[in-house]
């Protein structure tokens, strides 16, 4: 799968491309996160590195590259629920990434700014 729109085929714009990849994220985020607990399919994939791979697509969202506001609120939607370990968390580093979005311009004073933070409370109250 491409991580960056530079790396999607095809002959679209770098817009078109972004988006293409917001939308596989999206599905990725949604398949995920609505597996059940206990599934070993689950497991492996959050062994595997699943929260790395989250933190860089949180990097990408607050840096303008793939995503917005959208993305973000079901990023952390999806994960919230997730059987992680401190462990996976803190190797990851997601767990300070998500803590850090209550400072980022992309919360503070917008209109999003309570349902990103509820969002976050929930990830912190989970995990």
């Amino acid at each position: 799968m491409a991580r960056g729109p530079e790396n999607v085929s095809g002959g679209l714009d770098m817009l078109h491309k972004a988006r293409v990849i917001e939308m596989r994220r999206c599905i990725l985020l949604a398949i995920v996160g609505s597996t059940s607990s206990s599934s070993a399919s689950l497991q492996r994939i959050l062994k595997n590195g699943y929260l790395i791979v989250v933190k860089s697509w949180l990097d990408d969202i607050l840096n303008s590259a793939v995503g917005g506001v959208d993305l973000l609120l079901h990023l952390l939607s999806s994960i919230s629920m997730l059987p992680v370990t401190k462990e996976m968390v803190t190797t990851s580093k997601l767990g300070k990434a998500v803590a850090a979005v209550e400072k980022h311009t992309i919360c503070t004073g917008s209109k999003n700014e309570g349902a990103i933070k509820m969002r976050i409370s929930k990830v912190k109250e989970q995990w």
